[in-house]
């Protein structure tokens, strides 16, 4: 028995993840978006990074840079070779082969998110003290823009939009057909990140306890965890915690 468990411990003591290469950037990172084999990341001064991030290759430092935003990069999101970049003042799309910056939309509101779902852009703005949800074609054709009269503004809060699900706290917002629907996912503590995947939420809140709701909002599991959770991601089919 004693032989046996010498031989997990030493299983159990090798390195689980190698560190590559690392890259320390000027500007504090904002916000991260992958496609194939690159990463794009956006930058508190408004540029953003194309580095090489799977395979054998290590990361290397600024392959190429898109520049046009001049504040910080709130989210990207990629579609087949355009990248949306969203800064509080401006969309910008992007034509990956050529890193060159095809189109850029200006607001007279202020830009707060935006996801990818399905062939269709969702962008949030605040008016006020009330969002505005437009819902756009990658061909930046509008599909559809409304006023989400029923949701409340909170000053304090950061949204955060996943496709057409938009989350405040604990509050959670369906955006579909502009009938904007609520339900209240009843965890302790506050939620802080929470990804979608395939009809479930999954999320992390301040009391360091992992949950997975339906579309109904109904939780489905909670898991404590004896470590302090800050961040929830999705790699390939598992959702990863940290």
């Amino acid at each position: 028995h004693v032989d046996h468990a010498s031989v997990v411990v030493e299983c159990c003591l090798d390195v689980p993840i190698h560190t590559e290469s690392i890259w320390t950037p000027e500007s504090g990172v904002t916000t991260m978006a992958a496609s194939n084999t690159r990463v794009y990341v956006g930058f508190m001064n408004g540029d953003i990074s194309e580095t090489a991030t799977i395979g054998a290759s290590p990361i290397r430092r600024n392959q190429r840079l898109f520049k046009a935003h001049t504040n910080p990069i709130l989210r990207l999101a990629t579609y087949r070779n355009t990248l949306w970049s969203l800064c509080p003042d401006a969309l910008c799309v992007w034509n990956i082969p050529e890193a060159r910056s095809e189109v850029r939309i200006d607001t007279e509101l202020e830009y707060v998110d935006m996801s990818m779902a399905g062939d269709s852009l969702w962008v949030l703005e605040v008016a006020g003290n009330r969002y505005v949800v437009s819902v756009w074609h990658p061909t930046l054709r509008i599909r559809k823009r409304f006023l989400a009269t029923s949701i409340p503004v909170q000053q304090s809060v950061t949204p955060q939009l996943h496709g057409t699900i938009l989350r405040i706290n604990k509050e959670f917002y369906k955006l579909d057909n502009a009938a904007v629907q609520v339900y209240t996912i009843k965890v302790k503590g506050n939620v802080t990140n929470t990804v979608h995947v395939e009809g479930r939420l999954y999320g992390i809140t301040n009391l360091n306890t992992v949950f997975c709701t339906n579309e109904e909002g109904e939780v489905l599991h909670v898991v404590q965890s004896s470590y302090r959770l800050t961040a929830i991601s999705v790699a390939l089919d598992d959702v990863v915690v940290g």
